[in-house]
């Protein structure tokens, strides 16, 4: 790193500290590839880390799969885009990770980070890297930079592969993602739907289940949702008026608003095989029947009742537009 962006860090440094414990913590994200380390690696991945200002600690979320062959090593490194440099952080080898297939998934909390190193950290010049033994000085690499929203916001994460039940669960495909703040999203597996966009071999009929990880008790992980066809379950409207709804009836497709954790999207075949597709989605905007439904444990208590009775608050988060007069429950009570 250049001496005067050190420099200019350190002499900001008052004027950080007082922005930064306001904030209490600052959140990187890093993009993990093959091109960053100069490999010809197939692995992919990202990570989060989130800085507790206050403590000078980490906590890390990775996500990486498709590595060449074992994972001997992890570490943070200081260094700037296409720079090596010495190691930060020992986050370690496969025995510090769950590993699910061809996943990899790690989460560790409280990581002390050395004073010396915060300028880095905060200028851009740290990275990960990951060492196998095929590639002992790393086979992928991610930079790590400062988030510049605090909305953990979900664009889109997609996995595509082949199922092929007859190799049993090893073949089912596997997506991991981790939410830092309670979420909105919808998952898809999709399979006929690939192949009215020019995929070979689409899987005709997929399903999925969801699992939240318990890192501190693995025999705790839990099944959260399952679908088989996306218009059964209730939500055909909300998916519909996502946007995001599969153009076959038999891909599936569900919305979940998820707590902070991390998770497994786990596709399976009914029968066959074939290539299929799982995505995770941001959906940052409810509809009316979801509003209400957030709001009845303020004044729509009664409304909001009303309506999932009747089935009408599927049909406000279906495609509009409506228009809805929301009495409140001391509306109902004077009638």
């Amino acid at each position: 790193m250049k001496k005067t962006t050190r420099a200019l860090i350190w002499a900001l440094a008052p004027l950080q500290m007082i922005a930064i414990a306001n904030a209490n913590t600052l959140t990187f994200v890093s993009s993990i590839d093959a091109a960053q380390s100069g490999t010809s690696s197939d692995a992919s991945g990202s990570a989060i880390l989130t800085l507790d200002t206050q403590e000078n600690t980490l906590d890390i979320t990775i996500q990486i799969s498709d590595l060449s062959n074992d994972l001997t090593a992890s570490h943070l490194h200081a260094g700037a885009t296409g720079e090596t440099g010495d190691v930060i952080i020992n986050i370690g080898d496969m025995s510090a990770y769950t590993v699910i297939g061809d996943l990899y998934i790690l989460e560790q909390t409280d990581v002390a980070v050395p004073a010396e190193s915060l300028a880095d950290l905060l200028a851009g010049d740290t990275y990960l890297n990951f060492h196998t033994a095929e590639n002992p000085a790393g086979e992928v690499r991610g930079q790590v930079d400062l988030s510049l929203t605090n909305e953990d916001t979900i664009v889109n994460i997609s996995t595509r592969g082949l199922i092929d039940p007859a190799n049993g669960n090893e073949a089912n495909l596997i997506a991991g993602f981790s939410i830092i703040d309670t979420k909105r999203v919808i998952l898809r597996a999709i399979g006929e739907t690939l192949g009215s966009q020019g995929v070979n071999d689409p899987l005709e009929d997929v399903s999925f289940n969801v699992f939240k990880l318990d890192f501190n008790d693995p025999s705790n992980t839990a099944n959260i949702g399952s679908n088989d066809n996306w218009k059964e379950g209730g939500q055909q409207f909300q998916i519909e008026a996502s946007g995001l709804a599969p153009l076959s009836e038999s891909d599936s497709a569900m919305i979940f608003t998820l707590d902070e954790g991390t998770y497994t999207l786990n596709a399976e075949a009914v029968s066959g095989e074939g290539i299929a597709l799982v995505e995770v989605f941001g959906l940052e905007n409810s509809g009316i029947g979801s509003t209400i439904n957030d709001a009845s444990g303020q004044s729509f208590s009664i409304l909001d009742a009303a309506l999932q009775a009747t089935g009408l608050d599927v049909i406000l988060d279906g495609p509009g537009p409506y228009t809805l007069f929301a009495p409140t429950h001391a509306a109902f009570l004077d009638i």
